[in-house]
C-alpha cells in the first residue's frame, strides 16, 4: 500500500499472482487487522493502540434437541461475577454458547482448565445444566480455540485526501453491546450523508467524517466494555432486575420522555455519545426513585414526575455541552 499514490499491491495466495491497482482514494474497510491502517502507522501519519481484555472466550455448540428448554428468542446469560457463559440462538434451533473467562488468573482461568477432569469439575460446579446438555462438551472444549477480545483506539482515520479508514479498521470494539457491525454500517450512512451535503473535497470530507464519528465510536467502545462487567456480574442481582422492570414501566408510561440507554443503543438511531450521556443520568435518576422500592408497582409517581423533569433538564444541558442531537 502506498498512502502517497493511493496504490495497492495485492498478492493472491491461491493463484500465486500479484496484482497492482490505483485509485483516486482508498476507503479502507479491511477490518481489525487492517493492512491499510498498519501502513499509515508505519508512515507515521496515524497512531493507534489495541487494548486487550483480561478475558478471552471459547465457543461451544448446544444442539437443537438439547436446546428445547431454552427460549429461541432470547439471549441467555449465566452470570458468575468474574466470568460468564452466554447462549445465542441459531436459525436451525441450536445455540452457540460462549464462555468468557480470564486468560491468566491463577485460581480460575483458561490457563487452569487443561485436563478433562479440570474442565468437567468446572462445568459441574458453575454450569451443571449446560454440562448435562452438551454430551461432547469435553471434546468441544479441548478442540475449539480460545479467542481474544480487544478495543482499537486511535487517530486520525484519514490521510490527507488519499485514504480513509471505516468500520473495524478504524474503531474495532468488544462484542458486549452487539454493536460492532451496526457501528460500521452507521459509518456508511454518516459518510453518505456528508456526500449528500455536496462536499467536493475528499480531504475536507474525510476530516468532517472523522470529527463527526470519533466521539460516538469512543462512546460505544466504552459502553461495550461496561456492558461486559454488567453482563457477567449485575444481571443476576435483584437491583439490576428491579431497574430493568422500572425502566419498562417508565417507557410505557412516558413514551419518548424516557428512553433507556439500552433502547437508545439497540433500537434507535440516537448518537452513541448521547446514549452514553443519557445512561449516566439515568443511573442517578433510577437510584433516586428506587430507594425503598422492591418492585415497579411500589414507585412513588409524584417523586418520579419531579425527578424525571430534573433528568430531562440535565439531559438537555448535557446535549448542549457535548453538541449532541
Amino acid at each position: 500500500v502506498s498512502t502517497q499514490s493511493t496504490g495497492l499491491t495485492i498478492f493472491d495466495e491461491e493463484e500465486k499472482k500479484t496484482y497492482h491497482s490505483s485509485a483516486d482514494v482508498i476507503l479502507a474497510t479491511d477490518g481489525g487487522p487492517s493492512i491499510i491502517r498498519q501502513k499509515m502507522m508505519e508512515a507515521g501519519v496515524a497512531h493507534f493502540s489495541t487494548e486487550f481484555l483480561s478475558h478471552g472466550y471459547k465457543e461451544l455448540v448446544l444442539d437443537s434437541q438439547s436446546a428445547k428448554a431454552l427460549d429461541p428468542n432470547c439471549l441467555h446469560i449465566w452470570p458468575r461475577d468474574n466470568f460468564m457463559l452466554i447462549a445465542l440462538p441459531n436459525f436451525a434451533g441450536s445455540f452457540t454458547c460462549t464462555l468468557f473467562l480470564s486468560l491468566q488468573d491463577q485460581e480460575l482461568s483458561f490457563n487452569t482448565l487443561k485436563s478433562p477432569a479440570q474442565i468437567k469439575n468446572f462445568f459441574e460446579q458453575y454450569f451443571p445444566d449446560v454440562y448435562a446438555s452438551i454430551p461432547d462438551l469435553l471434546e468441544q472444549f479441548l478442540s475449539n480455540p480460545i479467542g481474544e477480545l480487544a478495543t482499537l483506539r486511535g487517530e486520525p482515520w484519514h490521510y490527507k485526501d488519499k485514504v480513509l479508514l471505516l468500520g473495524d479498521a478504524a474503531h474495532a470494539i468488544v462484542p458486549f453491546f452487539g454493536q460492532g457491525m451496526n457501528c460500521a454500517f452507521e459509518d456508511c450512512t454518516v459518510f453518505d450523508d456528508l456526500l449528500e451535503e455536496g462536499i467536493n473535497n475528499w480531504g475536507i470530507l474525510f476530516s468532517a467524517f472523522f470529527h463527526k464519528r470519533k466521539k460516538n465510536t469512543d462512546a460505544i467502545a466504552k459502553m461495550a466494555i461496561d456492558n461486559f462487567y454488567e453482563m457477567r456480574s449485575d444481571t443476576g442481582k435483584e437491583k439490576f432486575l428491579l431497574y430493568k422492570e422500572v425502566e419498562k414501566a417508565l417507557m410505557k408510561r412516558y413514551g419518548d420522555q424516557y428512553v433507556s440507554r439500552y433502547v437508545m443503543v439497540s433500537f434507535r438511531r440516537d448518537d452513541y455519545k448521547l446514549a452514553e450521556v443519557a445512561g449516566a443520568l439515568q443511573h442517578e435518576f433510577l437510584e433516586k426513585i428506587c430507594r425503598k422500592v422492591l418492585k415497579a408497582e411500589d414507585l412513588n409517581w409524584d417523586l418520579v414526575e419531579t425527578e424525571l423533569s430534573l433528568y430531562r433538564q440535565n439531559l438537555e444541558r448535557k446535549k448542549l455541552i457535548h453538541n449532541l442531537c
